[in-house]
C-alpha cells in the first residue's frame, strides 16, 4: 500500500509533501569517483549516463549534477598538476597564473552554472510530483489524458512520472489508471489564465508560466545596480544592500535580491583581480603574492557568489510553488479570508496581502475579487489546498448567497443531520460503490463520477 495517505493525514505544514533528491545509483557513484580521479573518463561516463537516461524527467537534475562533478574534478586535477609543476620548477609563476585563470574559465564557471541548473530541475520535479499526488489521491483523477490536460505535459510523460512515484512507494500500485480523458467538472479556468483552444488537449499558454513572469519583474533600478556592480563594486554593494533591506520582506523580491548580491560579489572579484594583476605587471607585487591574493579573493567573493546563486534559484522555486497554491486556494477552493490563507500557506497575513497584490498586478488574479479579514472555520476536514469545492460540504449560509462566492460563518445555524456513507449503483456499468457524504467517487470499473445523493 502507499506510504502516503493524504485523505487520512492531510499536510498541515504548507510545504511540499514529496521532496525529490538526486538519484544515486552505483553507476552514478562510479562516475563521481572517476570525475575526481581521472576527469576524462568521468566526462565520458557522465555523457553516457545523460544520453541513456536524460529523457526521463526524474533523471535530469541528477545528470546535470554529474557534469558538475566532472567539471569540478577537471578543475581540481589540473590545478594540482600545475601547482606541482611550479614546485618542481617546470613553469614560473606567470605561467601558473595564466593556466589557473584558463582552467577556471573552462571548468569552474560552467560548474557553478550546472550546480544552479541542477537545483532548479530538482525543485521543479518536486513540485510536479506533488501536483500529481494531489490530483490522483485527493481529486480522484485517474485518466491519463485528463492528467495530461491539467498539467500540460504529454501522456507519455504522465505515465513515466506516475510509474516513478509508484516505484518510490508514494502512490499505491493498486491504483487503476485509464487511457483517454473525461470531463472534469471541478476544473475551473481562472479568469485571467489563457489556455489554447484545442479539441482534445489543453496546453498551458506561455503567459501562464509563472517563472516567465518572475523574470520580467526585474526593475530598472536592479539593472542599474548590476551594471554598477561590474564597474565600481563598492557602490554596487551599497545599492544592493539598500535594495535588500528595503524590499527583502516581500516574497517576490527575495530571488532578485540574492541575484543582486551574486552580481556584486562577481563584480568585486573581477575588479580586484584586474587591479592586482595590473599592479603585479608594474612590479608592485610578486607573482607568488598575486597567486595568494587571488586565492583569498576567491574565498571571499566567489564562494559567497555561488551560495547566493543557489539561494536565488531556491527562492524562485518556493515563490513559484506559493503563487500556484494561492491560485488554487482562491480560484478553485474559494478561500477568501486572509487568515485562512495565512494558516494554510504558513505565511503572515501581511505577506499574504502583498502576494495577492502581486498576483493581481500580473493579471493572474482578477482585480474585482473580494477578500475578508480574519479567518473562519473551514467546513471540510481535509486541508483546503488539496480539495476542490465540489468535494466540500456547502454551508446553509453559502446556499443563500448564490453569486457572492464567499465563505460564511456557521454561527446561529442549526446543525445539519448526520449523513452516513451509501452504497450507490453506477449509472454506466451497474457496479456498486461506497460513497462518502459530501464527496464524489470515481467508479473503479468504468471511471464514471458517482455523486453522493
Amino acid at each position: 500500500m502507499s506510504k502516503l495517505d493524504i485523505r487520512r493525514q492531510p499536510p498541515t505544514t504548507g510545504k511540499p509533501i514529496y521532496k525529490h533528491e538526486y538519484e544515486r545509483t552505483a553507476f552514478d557513484y562510479t562516475t563521481i569517483v572517476f570525475a575526481y580521479v581521472f576527469a576524462p573518463v568521468g566526462f565520458i561516463l557522465a555523457a553516457i549516463r545523460l544520453l541513456s537516461t536524460h529523457s526521463k524527467r526524474q533523471r535530469k537534475a541528477s545528470n546535470i549534477n554529474l557534469f558538475y562533478h566532472a567539471c569540478m574534478g577537471a578543475f581540481v586535477e589540473l590545478a594540482i598538476y600545475f601547482i606541482i609543476s611550479k614546485l618542481l620548477g617546470q613553469i614560473d609563476y606567470v605561467a601558473l597564473l595564466i593556466r589557473l585563470v584558463i582552467i577556471y574559465a573552462l571548468f569552474r564557471i560552467p560548474a557553478i552554472k550546472l550546480s544552479v541548473r541542477a537545483v532548479g530541475w530538482r525543485e521543479g520535479f518536486t513540485y510536479l510530483c506533488n501536483d500529481y499526488i494531489a490530483l490522483v489521491l485527493v481529486d480522484g483523477i485517474r485518466h491519463i489524458g485528463s492528467l495530461s490536460d491539467i498539467r500540460g505535459f504529454s501522456e507519455e510523460n504522465v505515465r513515466e512520472v506516475l510509474e516513478y512515484l509508484k516505484d518510490q512507494g508514494v502512490l499505491s500500485p493498486d491504483i487503476v489508471y485509464y487511457e483517454g480523458r473525461v470531463d472534469n467538472p471541478f476544473v475551473k479556468l481562472p479568469p485571467k489564465l489563457i489556455y489554447s483552444k484545442r479539441a482534445q488537449a489543453l496546453v498551458r499558454a506561455p503567459e501562464n508560466n509563472l517563472r516567465y513572469r518572475n523574470k520580467r519583474d526585474r526593475t530598472v533600478f536592479d539593472r542599474i545596480i548590476m551594471a554598477i556592480a561590474y564597474l565600481f563594486a563598492p557602490l554596487g554593494f551599497v545599492l544592493a544592500m539598500l535594495r535588500f533591506v528595503s524590499t527583502h520582506y516581500k516574497n517576490e523580491r527575495k530571488s532578485f535580491n540574492y541575484k543582486l548580491l551574486y552580481h556584486v560579489c562577481m563584480g568585486a572579484f573581477m575588479e580586484l583581480a584586474v587591479l592586482f594583476a595590473v599592479g603585479t605587471y608594474k612590479g608592485d607585487f610578486k607573482w607568488f603574492t598575486l597567486l595568494i591574493i587571488l586565492v583569498v579573493l576567491y574565498l571571499i567573493f566567489i564562494i559567497p557568489a555561488d551560495s547566493f546563486a543557489g539561494r536565488a534559484t531556491f527562492a524562485t522555486e518556493n515563490f513559484d510553488f506559493l503563487c500556484k497554491k494561492y491560485l488554487m486556494l482562491i480560484i478553485v477552493d474559494d478561500v477568501r479570508h486572509i487568515g485562512n490563507l495565512a494558516d494554510i500557506t504558513k505565511q503572515s497575513e501581511d505577506d499574504v496581502r502583498r502576494d495577492l497584490r502581486y498576483l493581481v498586478r500580473w493579471g493572474l488574479l482578477a482585480s474585482d475579487l473580494v477578500y475578508y479579514e480574519g479567518r473562519v472555520k473551514l467546513l471540510d476536514k481535509q486541508a483546503p489546498n488539496l480539495v476542490h469545492p465540489d468535494r466540500a460540504q456547502p454551508s446553509a449560509a453559502s446556499e443563500n448567497q448564490p453569486s457572492s462566492g464567499r465563505q460564511s460563518l456557521p454561527e446561529n445555524r442549526p446543525k445539519p443531520p448526520v449523513q452516513l456513507p451509501k452504497s450507490i449503483v453506477c449509472s454506466s456499468c451497474g457496479a456498486k460503490s461506497r460513497v462518502l457524504p459530501g464527496q464524489d467517487k470515481i467508479c473503479d470499473y468504468c471511471g464514471t463520477t458517482i455523486p453522493y445523493s
